[in-house]
This record gives C-alpha cells, sequence and structure tokens, in this order.
C-alpha cells in the first residue's frame, strides 16, 4: 500500500474500535461480527450486469474499499483506497440432483459465513453468486460489519438492482453522500455532556445483569441460532397496543425483554444492550450514506415494586426515559461502562430491524432475504418486522447458556408481550413471566420439599460418586480434563489444608478466582471441609471487593497467583492456588476421603454451604 493509493484516512467510531479488539483477541479463530446478507433471484439473470453493478458499487462508497490500520502513534484508523479488486465468486450447482444441490449450497454458505476476515487486508467484502436453475439464483454478500451496517446492506441493495437495469453505468445516480462528514460530526460531540447522561440514567444500578458469568470464554464461542415466529392474532394486538397508548414496538419489546430478564436472573433492576442506528439528522443525507454507524448502548428496565405501577405506565416511562438519550447513543460502551462505574454491564443484547422483503428488477425478483450478523452476546435477540408479520431471531453461546436456557427466555419473551397486550393495565408485579409449571416449582420450593429418601450432605455425595467412577470424566476447562479420581485427590489436599487453617462449619472461606478448574476444586474443597464458600467476582472494582471482604469477615481467602496482593489484611490466611508455596503444602497433604473426625465438629444439613 503506498501513499498515492490512498484515497483518505479516516478515524474510528467506538463500535468500530471494539469490533477490531475482538479481531486481534482471537487471530486465529473465525472472524466475529460478519454481516451475512443473501437473496434468492429469481428470472433471467445477466451476470455480467450484476457483477459490473457490484464493481460500481465498490466504487461509489467509500466504506467498500476501507482497511483498518495502525498510524504511527499507535491508534486504529480507517484507510480508504482508491481502488479495490472486487472479490467475486461464481459456482454452478444447476446440474445436481435436489437434494445434492441444496446440501452443496448449505456447505458453501457455511463457508462463506464462516471465512475470516483480515481487517487489514482489503476489500472487506465477498459476493457469491450460486446458480440452482437457468432461472434461480442465490446471491450472497458477505461484509465485516466495521466496514457496514444493517441499514447501508439495504440501500446497497436498492442502488445494486438500478446499476444493473443500467449494465453498471452509475452516471444516473445521485452522488453519495461524503462519509467523512459523519466523522466530522462525531468529533463535535460533546463527551463531557454524554458521560455525565448516562452516569445519570444508571445511576443507583446494583450491578451487572448477566446471564453467565463474565470471562473471556464468551469471546471465543461460536453463536447457534433459532428462529421463533410471534402468532399473528398477537402481532395485530401488539399494534392495536402501541398505536392506542403511543408507544413504539420497539419499547414494548424492550419492555418485555426486561420482565423476562428480571425473572431469568431475580432482579427488578436489569440492564441489557440494544442496537441504534447513530444516524444523526444533524448529518446532511445520512439517511442515504453507506457505513458502519451503529452503536450498542445500554438499557436499563426497572420495576418499581415498591408501588402498583402498571405496565402500561413503566413503559412510557421507558420510552421517556429512552429518548432522553438518543443525543448521547455516539458515546461508545467502554464509556459509558466507566461512566456508570460498572466493568460490566450486560451480556444480553437486542436489535430491532425493519426491513423490507422482496423487490423485482429488470427481469428478475429477489426475495427470501436473509440477513444475519455473527455475534459475541450470550444471548442476541434480533426482532424482525417484515410486512404483517414479526420474528424474532435468537443467537446464543451453547458453550455458556444451552438451547434449553435460550429457548425458556425466547419463549418467556413472547408469553410477556401475550400478558401485556392482554391487561396493560395490570401492575408490573402481577405480570405473567413464569409458565405454570415453573411457578408450582419455585412455589413448592418455597413451601419445602422432604427430604430425598437416601440423600446425604454434598461432600459425602461427591466422594461417594468419586470412588465408584474414578476414571470417569468430571471436569471439562479448555483443553483440560479432570477425572473424578484427580478430582476428589486434589479437592481433599484443599480441604485438609483449610481445616488446618480453622475453616469449619458456619466459617466463611472467599472463593476468589477467575472461571476455571481451580474454581471448582475450591468450592468443592470449602464444601469438604465444612466451610461456607463465598464467591467473590474479580471483574468488580477494587473497591467493591475490599468491600465485601471486610464485610464477610473470612477466615481464608482463596484466589490465585498475581492477585494475592490485592488482599493486605494480615488477619485473613490465603491459599494462592498456582504458587509454589501452596502447591508444597498441598503435596505434603493426604489425598484420600476427608472423615468426620477430621473436622472440627461434625456436619448437619442446616449448617451454611454458600453465603453471597
Amino acid at each position: 500500500m503506498n501513499r498515492a493509493s490512498i484515497e483518505c484516512i479516516l478515524p474510528v467510531t467506538p463500535l468500530q474500535e471494539g469490533q477490531l479488539f475482538h479481531a486481534r483477541f482471537d487471530e486465529a479463530g473465525p472472524t466475529l461480527y460478519t454481516m451475512y446478507l443473501s437473496a434468492l433471484l429469481s428470472g433471467p439473470l445477466d451476470v455480467a450486469a450484476l457483477r459490473s453493478a457490484c464493481v460500481q458499487l465498490q466504487a461509489r462508497h467509500q466504506c467498500l474499499r476501507a482497511c483498518f490500520r495502525e498510524d504511527r502513534a499507535n491508534q486504529t484508523v480507517q484507510v480508504v483506497l482508491r481502488d479495490v479488486p472486487l472479490a467475486w465468486r461464481q459456482v454452478d450447482l444447476s446440474g445436481f440432483p435436489e437434494h445434492e444441490r441444496a446440501e452443496r449450497l448449505d456447505r458453501l454458505t457455511e463457508a462463506a459465513r464462516s471465512e475470516r476476515f483480515d481487517p487489514a487486508k482489503p476489500p472487506l467484502s465477498r459476493y457469491l453468486l450460486v446458480r440452482l436453475a437457468p432461472d434461480q439464483h442465490r446471491f450472497i454478500i458477505c461484509t465485516y460489519h466495521a466496514v457496514l451496517d444493517g441499514w447501508s446492506s439495504w440501500i446497497l441493495l436498492g442502488e445494486l438492482a438500478q446499476l444493473y437495469e443500467r449494465h453498471g453505468d452509475a452516471t444516473a445516480l445521485p452522488a453519495p453522500p461524503p462519509y467523512e462528514d459523519y466523522y466530522r460530526w462525531l468529533a463535535k460531540q460533546d463527551r463531557a455532556e454524554a458521560e455525565n447522561a448516562w452516569r445519570g440514567a444508571l445511576a443507583g444500578l446494583p450491578g451487572p445483569t448477566l446471564l453467565a458469568p463474565a470471562g473471556p470464554d464468551r469471546w471465543l464461542a461460536q453463536a447457534e441460532r433459532f428462529r421463533v415466529e410471534v402468532p399473528a392474532e398477537l402481532v395485530t394486538k401488539l399494534r392495536g397496543l402501541t398505536r392506542s397508548r403511543g408507544l413504539t414496538l420497539n419499547t414494548v419489546f424492550q419492555g418485555a425483554l426486561g420482565l423476562a430478564l428480571g425473572a431469568a436472573t431475580g432482579q427488578s433492576d436489569v440492564v441489557f444492550g440494544t442496537a441504534v442506528t447513530g444516524r444523526s439528522p444533524e448529518v446532511p443525507g445520512i439517511e442515504n450514506m453507506v457505513g458502519m454507524f451503529l452503536n450498542s448502548v445500554p438499557v436499563r428496565v426497572r420495576q418499581d415494586l415498591s408501588r402498583p405501577e402498571p405496565v402500561s405506565a413503566m413503559l412510557a416511562r421507558l420510552q421517556a426515559e429512552q429518548s432522553r438519550m438518543i443525543a448521547h447513543h455516539h458515546l461508545g460502551l467502554v464509556d459509558v461502562r466507566r461512566a456508570a462505574g460498572q466493568a460490566e454491564l450486560f451480556d444480553a443484547h437486542l436489535a430491532f430491524q425493519n426491513f423490507p422483503g422482496a423487490g423485482t428488477t429488470g427481469g428478475f425478483r429477489m426475495s427470501d432475504v436473509k440477513t444475519s450478523v455473527s455475534t459475541n452476546f450470550t444471548l442476541d435477540i434480533t426482532v424482525e418486522l417484515s410486512g404483517d408479520a414479526i420474528s424474532v431471531d435468537v443467537a446464543y453461546l451453547p458453550e455458556i447458556f444451552g438451547r434449553g436456557s435460550a429457548e425458556a427466555l425466547a419463549d418467556g419473551l413472547v408469553r410477556v408481550l401475550g400478558a401485556v397486550v392482554a391487561a396493560p393495565d395490570v401492575p408490573v408485579s402481577r405480570v405473567a413471566v413464569l409458565t405454570a409449571d415453573e411457578r408450582r416449582a419455585l412455589l413448592e420450593l418455597g413451601q419445602g420439599k422432604a427430604p430425598m429418601a437416601g440423600a446425604g450432605l454434598a461432600p459425602d455425595l461427591f466422594a461417594a460418586r468419586a470412588a465408584a467412577e474414578p476414571g470417569l470424566t468430571a471436569l471439562v476447562c479448555g483443553g483440560t480434563r479432570v477425572s473424578f479420581g484427580e478430582l476428589a485427590g486434589r479437592v481433599n489436599r484443599v480441604a485438609r489444608w483449610l481445616i488446618g487453617a480453622g475453616a469449619g462449619p458456619g466459617d466463611p472461606v472467599v472463593v476468589a478466582l477467575p472461571r476455571s478448574a481451580d474454581s471448582i476444586v475450591a468450592l468443592l474443597g470449602v464444601l469438604a471441609a465444612g466451610a461456607m464458600y463465598v464467591p467473590v467476582d474479580l471483574s468488580y472494582p477494587a473497591d467493591r471487593i475490599r468491600f465485601m471482604l471486610a464485610d464477610a469477615a473470612p477466615v481464608v481467602v482463596i484466589t490465585t497467583a498475581g492477585l494475592g496482593d490485592q488482599y493486605p489484611d494480615p488477619g485473613v490466611r490465603l491459599l494462592v492456588l498456582g504458587s509454589s508455596q501452596a502447591e508444597a503444602e498441598l503435596t505434603r497433604l493426604p489425598d484420600g476421603p476427608v472423615s468426620a473426625t477430621e473436622r472440627r465438629e461434625p456436619l448437619a444439613p442446616p449448617d451454611p454451604a454458600y453465603m453471597i
């Protein structure tokens, strides 16, 4: 890349910066944030005209000729080149039998979606045209999401149709609005004002809303998807509710998701992310501008349980709160979290899309349009409006949040929508979030059940399992597999160390470890010693961790190498797993089952096992 080949250099938006960070985080894995668009083209097709139209699209729009590099100050910038070759591929499957054709198309589609983009090497868009029959083609466009948002993709499809009809002649199309205008507007925004606004909007938030433990595993997991169709009768009632109460569909879905998340997490003050267009009306022509303008911002849904607030009033309050924040949607999520004093805010995300479904141009008809974006959120919900239909596309990370949990939350969302339209003035606390079976199960737990025959204490049950099948895999963490026998030996040594340190029934032991095999060893070791474990999330601010330690008053803190210096209290003993001293002390201890006589006093079912 020489200086003459560069058209201009632009900064990056906060969302682009976050996406590029994830690309550098795991350079060997598949690309996160690949935007996929697929359309079925029916009718006679002039392939040369379609390819020429794609060439002209790339020539017209700077974002399609951009890549991302670091400047001399090690700041990431967007480098727009004057000319970039078109990444075009054609495949003919028309000669294969129907079942084989479908299988080959699925393989081609999956390969196109999973092929990695290098953000430093343009082009960051690829075009695949698959011939299925003489008058039927599947057209697939895959783009690195940092250069293009969903709104822009539909602008491009409209231009593509016009260029196709003109065989690539772009002279009749108006010149695209200058992409640089958006970045000039972004640079003028008052950052301090936006930070203060978000600090106020999130003031008093008790903590993050997480469906799965925070940790680096989330960035490496691959999402799976399923779709839920909202019943037509419910769609009609939703539209009636929004018209009669002056609400948007987006607000109703946000409120419903907030209630469903509240039921799933046990919180009455929840926060999740949402995608906002970022297209400020202050930028001339931005509605026709092609590029990346999206941002992800928090949505806070609070249930005021101190008074019988009607659902409709809660939704109106939510809509007003969100409207006040529109002027501050440009602030990056990292800066929003910093302003709120939270290391983490959410791992569930909601997007709302209203795109056209089909069109006719130049003899072919475009239909069955499919769009998706890869995600790193534990749960990513996209509400898609197409004509009179509403569907909910759910992406989830199966390694950390199972399909059953994702389906339960999606079902809960639809169930809340039904409850809201059926009785919009019922108090929020009476909205039927749970199914009848879930409600019955919770009531039974509240009343208490008779103990199961033959049930024992947790340490004894684990010891019996390990003795019965010591060679069976008990724990998998990344590439590490631990058998029941190996796990039990490690657990018993930790338990004896804790007993020697004075830990016994009723004594709190803080477990301050990242999600790992050692965290499981520590929890089981505390139980085997007869003490109760107190988990401390290491992503919390240092001041909060110190407060929790002082409040819990543990006899021991189990942590890991490099973290021990965060706990300076000389009155608390530390077990620093992984340190040479701890490993030497543990190795000297027996690894057989811990007997009742070794503990300070006998264990009993009423003894506390866990404190939060």
